[in-house]
Parts: C-alpha cells; structure tokens; sequence
C-alpha cells in the first residue's frame, strides 16, 4: 500500500540537535521522492517577538487555503478532573488519530 498525505510536524525527531533533525527529515524527503510515500514539505517557523505573528499568519492562511489540513482525534475531553484523566490514557495508549483536544468552555 502505498503512502499518501503530506507529513507536518512542528517538533521535529527530538534527537536533540536541530541538524540531527533536519537530516533525517532531509533524508526521508529524498526516499519519498525516489520511491514515493509521504511528501515533505519544510516551514521554519521564527517563534520570536515579533516574528511569530507573521509566522502564524502565513500558518494560518495554508491552513485556510487547505495547504495543510491539521488531523485531529474525533474524541473531545472536557475540563474536568475526570475529562482530563481521559485525554493522558488517550495520549498515552499511542492510538489517538491526530491531536487530542481539551475543550475549554
């Protein structure tokens, strides 16, 4: 089965080194492109006052385009002791599809 979809990640591998990071993603484009899979796709975000503000407009506006489309969980918790408790076993069971959100009422 081939892999289809656009990766986006804001954290990288977590290795520690941001040129550790960018090599695998670098890496992993070049494979994607030679045998197919996911595309890469690269956007550095500067998260400094004030930068950022028009870091997160041009993120806003990809997203409103339909550039990047964000996969979140169909389950929503609530903020209660209980809702809360819910969304760490969620997180922690690795089968969460997409980003869990916390709704604040």
């Amino acid at each position: 089965m081939k892999a289809t979809g656009i990766f986006v990640t804001i954290v990288g591998d977590n290795s520690g080194s941001m040129v550790k990071d960018l090599t695998a993603l670098a890496w992993r484009s070049m494979n994607s492109k030679l045998f197919g899979g996911q595309q890469y796709r690269f956007f550095f975000a500067d998260t400094s006052e004030p930068v950022v503000v028009d870091t997160m407009k041009e993120l806003t506006e990809l997203v409103e385009q339909g550039s990047v489309k964000p996969l979140i969980d169909d389950q929503t918790f609530a903020l209660t002791t209980k809702g809360i408790m819910s969304l760490v076993q969620a997180s922690k069971s690795h089968r969460a599809t997409g980003k869990l959100v916390l709704k604040v009422i």
